[in-house]
């Protein structure tokens, strides 16, 4: 019989000493696979979507890849002990280290590719702005429910398990594993990934919540699609952007299609914001599912 679940001061529900071990690890696992594996299959559905503008093909495809993840994590959550929409202590405060964070990370790794001269000004599509507009919403949509997958329940329930170094790493792993299946496939786009679920992982960890992370994972997304049309590289989104970018430069300095993900500045800001919240001192006692 399901029991409401409520949460301490840790943020632990109410319900986590009951869930015996085998369940729960049980649980992650069946909800990582079924995940990757849902991952795997809707780019074979996205492909059948037959709609004649690109545009809603495009909105139905984020509803159709990213719905069964938060479903799958709400589902999983109170099998687990994890109480997924935690807002952490001082949330406004980490909201804007987040929002911070993501736009100076994204604009560092920019600025290091435009130091290499790889940086051109192309033309902007003519897009209106309502569907720049949507573009912006599916990107909040799309980082929000990844977060909630990864930050929001994964990753409290691998650190309550493993501990928050092992726990991090595992979710950060699993989030690269994700996109590998969502069609990522240079080495260096893989490892900035990975890094970018660590940084992400850390500023849920310190914060105790989710608000941090979502916040610097839709800044970084945001900026570098709907703002400055860095993705896909070289073109423009079929939402559009206000400013489109285009990196023609070397290869290892984001020069081809998958862009700044592929960048070796990307990996050196990443690792520039992971060092600092990896070293300092934790904010909550128990932050792993607060």
């Amino acid at each position: 019989m399901a029991t409401t679940a409520s949460a301490d001061i840790t943020g632990r529900t109410a319900s986590a000493g009951r869930v015996s071990p085998a369940l729960s690890w049980a649980v992650i696992i069946a909800g990582v696979v079924l995940g990757w594996g849902w991952v795997l299959l809707a780019q074979r559905v996205g492909a059948t979507i037959a709609i004649d503008s690109e545009v809603l093909a495009n909105a139905l495809f984020y509803l159709i890849l990213f719905v069964p993840l938060a479903v799958i994590a709400l589902a999983a959550a109170p099998l687990t002990g994890v109480r997924v929409f935690r807002r952490g202590e001082q949330a406004g405060r980490w909201a804007a280290i987040g929002l911070g964070l993501g736009v100076a990370g994204l604009l560092a790794t920019l600025a290091l590719s435009w130091l290499q001269g790889g940086l051109v000004v192309g033309t902007v599509p003519p897009v209106a702005f309502g569907i720049i507009a949507l573009g912006i919403v599916l990107t909040m949509f799309q980082t929000g429910i990844e977060e909630v997958f990864f930050r929001g329940w994964l990753q409290p329930a691998m650190i309550e398990r493993i501990g928050p170094l092992a726990g991090i790493v595992v979710t950060a792993l699993c989030f690269s594993a994700f996109h590998v299946a969502g069609g990522a496939r240079a080495p260096l786009s893989l490892a900035s990934i990975l890094l970018a679920g660590m940084f992400f992982g850390l500023l849920a960890w310190r914060s105790g919540g989710i608000v941090a992370s979502i916040a610097a994972h839709f800044a970084w997304n945001v900026i570098e699609s709907s703002v400055l049309g860095l993705v896909p590289n070289p073109a423009n989104d079929v939402f559009g952007s206000l400013i489109d970018l285009d990196l023609l430069g070397a290869p290892m300095w984001g020069g081809q299609e998958e862009g700044l993900n592929a960048s070796i500045g990307t990996i050196a800001v990443l690792l520039a914001l992971i060092v600092p919240l990896a070293w300092r001192p934790t904010v909550a006692k128990t932050p792993a599912i607060a």
